[in-house]
């Protein structure tokens, strides 16, 4: 059981590549960002690519975006 009484998410509650779990500060760094249209954007940390791909979704994946490890 965890310690934080959080449910935990797995295969069993969400099927494999259905949910992108990321934590609050990953979070926070795209939406400061605050990303435009158009926009060219370089993740230099990107691995796993989390904050890339959080971007990329709430850009509706138009903006020009690399990323890097």
């Amino acid at each position: 059981m965890p310690t934080s009484k959080i449910p935990v998410l797995n295969s069993t509650v969400l099927p494999f590549g259905e949910c992108l779990l990321q934590n609050l500060p990953s979070i926070v760094c795209s939406k400061v960002l605050n990303p435009a249209k158009g926009d060219t954007i370089l993740d230099m940390c990107a691995a796993p690519g989390n904050k890339t791909s959080h971007i990329a979704e709430m850009m509706n994946n138009e903006v020009n975006l690399y990323s890097g490890y």
